[in-house]
């Protein structure tokens, strides 16, 4: 006898547990919440590991006045004094390889590297401009002097002390005199050959020749050129800012301003940025950063806030999405490119007005120069890890962390950890000023300009002055502020919290 039954295997239809899991890291039930409290923690580990100071490159007798970088190697910088100072540093080793006394008579108002490292440019308030062989006056020797530079060792050319012919002696290749009067700066061509001076006008050389092969000045006479830059893309124009409050773009072919636009207070240094070249950024006396489009120069295409006085310097790092300035309530400040307030800011007990700011070849740090004879060396990135190997687990624990910050900026948390930072007290008092004269200057644009504040309005105009003597009844849950008003405290709030995070 047959008996047919249905057989099936119980595993296929029955649970092996009373609940399923899913292992994906996608589908966890409390992935949000596991991913904040991940982002918490990077922002703090974050600040924790800030610390951007590397070094301070000590030896100059003034303060500094200008910086320059080699475009070969990473480590070689010139910087020059106002005692008339040219030193060439080694960031590798942090001392003084080479130092010229008496390169200027006076104040160094800019040095300038040429684009091939064969020499380097320097002018000051003496009138003159002076051409310095690289290889010869500061790279020569230093092979045999190494134990002289690990015992921090300075070997100093005196050019008015040391006779021609002498042991130590040096004297520029070529010297260039511009008798118009003194010069702010000074910037090498990409041909070897060509370079370009600020005074009283802006003037184009050749090496050579004596005399300036082209010269242009600004509308306005009686002024002069702040500071001087080629532009990367195309080397017949000529960035500059003149003491009217104008920024000016020449054109060497045509020796004639070509482009101006004009600003509140004057700039005092200017620069391109490497990847935009159609864009610069100006340091301004109304304590703010401007970037320009040559495209459109009618206004700013963007504004870099956060100095409580004026910004004397300004550098793009060499990939172009940031830019750092210092300013002369004595802090540098670095900002992401298009972004209005400063990812970060740098300040130091002792450090006085920053005169100048430079980054290194390779991005990962910020060279300033000071009024108290110091340059600096710091961090573009307070707390990255720039010392040692890392390994490839924590380079991928480095990039997550980062991912997360980005995509948690915007939680409150986060974004307050991430913008805190401990100034000193002058600047948060200056800043609670600056907060006040913008709300007062946009009450008085929303007014009409007038100069005293008119009186709350009641709903009834006419009143006598026993009943404005009289107490207002407000019924309950109303109130008798305007919504402009509220508006205006938003705003001000928003500010306000922005100045108490920093």
């Amino acid at each position: 006898m047959k008996v047919r039954v249905l057989a099936r295997d119980s595993e296929l239809y029955t649970r092996g547990k009373k609940s399923e899991n899913n292992h994906a890291p996608d589908a966890h039930p409390l992935k949000n919440l596991q991913e904040y409290q991940r982002a918490l923690a990077a922002a703090k580990m974050e600040r924790m590991f800030a610390k951007p100071f590397v070094a301070a490159l000590e030896g100059h007798l003034d303060a500094v006045s200008c910086l320059a970088r080699s475009h070969k190697t990473v480590q070689d910088v010139y910087s020059g004094s106002c005692d008339g100072e040219i030193r060439f540093w080694r960031l590798g080793t942090r001392v003084c390889q080479r130092s010229i006394v008496k390169g200027h008579d006076g104040h160094v108002e800019g040095v300038a590297v040429a684009k091939d490292d064969t020499y380097l440019l320097s002018c000051g308030r003496d009138q003159y401009i002076k051409q310095w062989a690289v290889e010869k006056h500061f790279r020569v020797g230093l092979a045999a002097e190494a134990d002289i530079e690990n015992r921090g060792g300075v070997i100093h050319h005196d050019l008015w002390q040391d006779g021609a012919g002498s042991v130590g002696s040096i004297r520029p290749v070529n010297t260039f005199h511009d008798p118009d009067g003194p010069l702010f700066g000074v910037d090498s061509h990409d041909e070897a050959s060509r370079f370009v001076t600020a005074g009283s006008r802006v003037s184009v050389w050749d090496l050579s020749k004596t005399a300036p092969v082209a010269q242009m000045a600004s509308g306005a006479g009686g002024c002069v050129q702040r500071f001087v830059q080629w532009s990367p893309s195309d080397m017949n124009l000529v960035l500059s800012a003149s003491s009217n409050n104008t920024v000016e773009l020449f054109d060497v072919r045509q020796g004639d301003m070509v482009q101006s636009v004009a600003l509140a207070m004057q700039s005092n240094s200017g620069a391109w940025n490497p990847m935009r070249p159609f864009e610069f950024a100006v340091a301004n006396d109304d304590h703010n950063v401007y970037t320009f489009d040559i495209r459109n120069f009618a206004s700013a295409k963007h504004v870099y806030c956060g100095f409580v006085h004026a910004a004397l310097s300004v550098a793009y790092a060499p990939t172009g999405k940031e830019l750092c300035a210092g300013g002369q309530d004595e802090t540098v400040r670095i900002w992401t490119h298009g972004e209005r307030f400063s990812r970060d800011v740098y300040h130091n007990r002792r450090m006085q007005s920053v005169t100048s700011v430079l980054y290194s070849g390779d991005s990962k740090y910020i060279l300033s120069g000071s009024a108290d004879f110091n340059v600096r060396l710091w961090k573009a990135n307070a707390s990255e890890k720039l010392n040692g190997a890392v390994s490839r687990k924590e380079a991928d624990a480095i990039n997550y962390r980062r991912a997360l910050l980005r995509k948690y900026a915007h939680m409150p948390q986060v974004k307050h950890i991430q913008h805190q930072r401990h100034l000193p007290k002058y600047i948060y008092n200056m800043n609670k000023q600056k907060l006040v004269h913008h709300k007062a200057d946009r009450e008085r644009k929303e007014r009409g300009g007038q100069i005293i504040k008119p009186l709350r309005q009641s709903p009834i105009r006419h009143t006598s002055v026993q009943d404005a003597a009289k107490p207002k009844v407000v019924p309950r849950g109303q109130t008798d502020q305007d919504p402009q008003d509220d508006d205006d405290q938003e705003e001000d709030d928003n500010m306000s919290s922005e100045a108490s995070d920093e």
